[in-house]
């Protein structure tokens, strides 16, 4: 039985359905012509495996792709590569597991609640959060681990806005190794403290209240007192300077000597500042006052013997007071 392709009875291009049906020449049998056309031979006996081109063969591969992707126990598993996102389907759900060990190189936003079982390490060189309560276990926060030959200002610093934006904390200033209490620096911290700005906070502890200059309200000792005095020797007439306040200042000398109180130009000591000298050298010790100084004292300024201690008390910007074992 001759035949042509399906493309060709219907008038179309060239299709992938080669199957040939019967002619218009050919003598009439519909069942061969049935055949010819669904199993792509004229003799299938159902049994005979239809020709692959035929349209038989086509529908069976689309019924079974159906009846493939319809199965509900069926997994369909893509894995990538390292650092890649693992997805296995199944009828109605898709789901996505990630690998042991994921590198993200650009952002990753995360919308709801973030729940981490393991330890979180975060190698950026600033990280910012933005929280309202924040509770930590750890009884002590590390602060400067890669702080390099002492330069890095250490502490706990915070911002608000009193006018002006400004801020305040407790940090130890690396430049004199000294921890300040502050607030009214506007500068922006970033490894170190512009003090130059700083407004000094008082400060409360229990009974003892400091403002401005310390001054001590009802404190009681409840052990014994251990509280040391440093000593500042010199050998020779010596002037004043800011590190001697609140040191005993030691004259130890063998023939008259001077200890001269500077001006505030020259070191500016804050009012109601005391300093202590004390002789221990046979040469008797002489308080002068410097330009513009007013040093009062009675009945003089000179220690009076070896062995004798008066204490310098700064009254105004340059007077004195001394008070102590003088003599005229």
């Amino acid at each position: 039985m001759a035949g042509q392709l399906i493309s060709d009875a219907s008038g179309y291009n060239a299709t992938e359905f080669d199957t040939k049906i019967p002619s218009l020449n050919d003598q009439a049998n519909i069942v061969e012509a049935f055949r010819l056309y669904h199993y792509g031979i004229d003799n299938y006996n159902g049994t005979t495996a239809p020709a692959a081109d035929s349209v038989h063969s086509h529908l069976k591969d689309i019924n079974d792709r159906l009846q493939l992707v319809e199965v509900e126990d069926y997994v369909h598993t893509i894995t990538g590569t390292a650092n890649e996102v693992n997805v296995s389907t199944s009828t109605g759900s898709i789901t996505i597991g990630l690998p042991d060990s994921v590198l993200i190189t650009t952002n990753l936003t995360v919308g709801n609640n973030l729940n981490v079982s393991g330890n979180l390490v975060v190698s950026g060189s600033t990280s910012t959060i933005n929280t309202s309560n924040l509770n930590v276990e750890d009884s002590l926060l590390y602060l400067g681990a890669s702080n390099p030959g002492n330069v890095l200002d250490l502490g706990l610093v915070a911002s608000f806005t009193d006018g002006s934006y400004q801020h305040t904390g407790i940090v130890r200033d690396a430049s004199d190794n000294t921890w300040k209490l502050f607030s009214s620096v506007e500068d922006e911290p970033t490894t170190t403290i512009n003090f130059t700005q700083a407004v000094y906070d008082n400060l409360k502890l229990g009974s003892l209240e400091a403002t401005g200059n310390i001054s001590a309200v009802n404190i009681t000792a409840t052990g014994a007192s251990d509280i040391r005095i440093p000593a500042n020797t010199q050998t020779a007439s010596y002037e004043l300077t800011l590190s001697d306040i609140g040191k005993v200042v030691e004259m130890n000398v063998g023939s008259g000597n001077n200890l001269t109180v500077p001006p505030n130009s020259t070191a500016a000591i804050p009012v109601g500042s005391q300093i202590t000298i004390l002789q221990i050298g046979s040469g008797q010790t002489t308080i002068v006052a410097g330009s513009g100084v007013t040093v009062n004292g009675t009945p003089g300024l000179k220690l009076r013997a070896q062995w004798s201690a008066a204490t310098l008390v700064k009254r105004a910007t340059d007077t004195w007071v001394v008070l102590g074992d003088l003599a005229a």
